[in-house]
C-alpha cells in the first residue's frame, strides 16, 4: 500500500470514528428495538470500517499480519458495547460485566499504544535493534494497557489511591526494564561454523559463550542444536557478539 492510500485511508477512518462517535453520544441509537434499523445498521458498519479504515496501513507498514484484524475485532465489540449495552448499576454488577469491559478495554489501549510505542521507541532509542524491536512496542504497549486496567480495576472495587497508582507504575516499569536490559545466551561450544550464513562473519570475537542481544520483530538468528545460524548483521561490542536486524 502506497503512502498517498495510507493517508487516504486514515482519513477516511477518522471521518468515519467521528460519525460514529456522534451516533453513539447523540443516544440515536441506542434507544432503536428494532435491530435491523436503518440507523442501528449504519452503526454496525462503522463499527466494522472506522478501525479497518484506521488499522490497515497501521499493520501494513509495521508488518503485523494479524495485528488489523484483532484492532478491527476489538474496537468492533467495544463500540457494540458502548452503543448498544446499558451498563448496570454499581451494585448490580457482576464480576463477569467487568471481566468483559475490562478485557475489551484492554484489547482497545493496546491497539492505540502498540503503534504510539513503536514511534516513540523509534524516535529516542539509541540501540537499533529496540528503535525497530516491534515487539518491544507490542510489549510495552501491553503492559501500559495492563496498568490502565488495573486502575480501573482497583478504582472500581473502590481500593484505588495515589500509593497503589505509584506502586503498579513502578512495577510496570521495572519490569520493562527487565525486558529491555534482557540478553539471552547461546553456548557455541562444539559449533564448527557457528556463522555460517552471515554475509560478514565477524572477527576477533573470542570465547565460546557469546551473548546475542533480542531480536526486533522476527528472529534475526535461529538455533541448531548448541550452534547458532546468522541471519541477519552484526556488530561486536565488549569482546562479545551482538545481532540484530538492521
Amino acid at each position: 500500500m502506497s503512502r498517498s492510500y495510507m493517508i487516504a485511508s486514515l482519513g477516511l477512518g477518522l471521518v468515519a470514528s467521528a460519525l460514529l462517535v456522534y451516533l453513539i453520544v447523540s443516544g440515536s441509537v441506542s434507544g432503536l428495538l428494532d435491530t435491523w434499523a436503518a440507523q442501528r445498521v449504519i452503526t454496525y458498519a462503522l463499527l466494522l470500517l472506522a478501525p479497518l479504515l484506521i488499522y490497515l496501513p497501521i499493520s501494513q507498514s509495521l508488518g503485523l499480519r494479524y495485528f488489523g484484524l484483532f484492532a478491527v475485532i476489538s474496537w468492533a465489540l467495544f463500540g457494540y458495547l458502548l452503543a448498544f449495552v446499558a451498563p448496570p448499576l454499581a451494585e448490580q454488577a457482576n464480576a463477569v460485566w467487568y471481566a468483559i469491559f475490562l478485557t475489551l478495554c484492554f484489547a482497545v489501549l493496546t491497539t492505540i499504544f502498540t503503534p504510539i510505542a513503536y514511534a516513540i521507541g523509534y524516535r529516542f532509542y539509541s540501540l537499533k535493534a529496540h528503535r525497530r524491536d516491534i515487539g518491544r512496542a507490542r510489549r510495552q504497549a501491553i503492559l501500559l494497557s495492563l496498568y490502565i486496567v488495573a486502575m480501573l480495576l482497583l478504582a472500581a472495587v473502590s481500593v484505588l489511591n495515589p500509593l497503589n497508582a505509584i506502586l503498579l507504575g513502578a512495577a510496570t516499569a521495572v519490569l520493562e526494564f527487565f525486558f529491555l536490559t534482557r540478553w539471552d545466551l547461546a553456548n557455541f561450544q562444539g559449533c564448527k561454523n557457528p556463522f555460517q550464513g552471515c554475509k560478514k562473519p565477524p572477527a576477533g570475537v573470542g570465547g565460546e559463550m557469546l551473548k546475542l542481544s533480542l531480536c526486533p520483530g522476527r528472529l534475526s538468528y535461529r538455533k541448531t542444536n548448541a550452534c547458532c545460524v546468522c541471519a541477519s548483521s552484526s556488530t561486536t561490542q565488549g569482546g562479545r557478539l551482538l545481532l540484530y536486524t538492521p
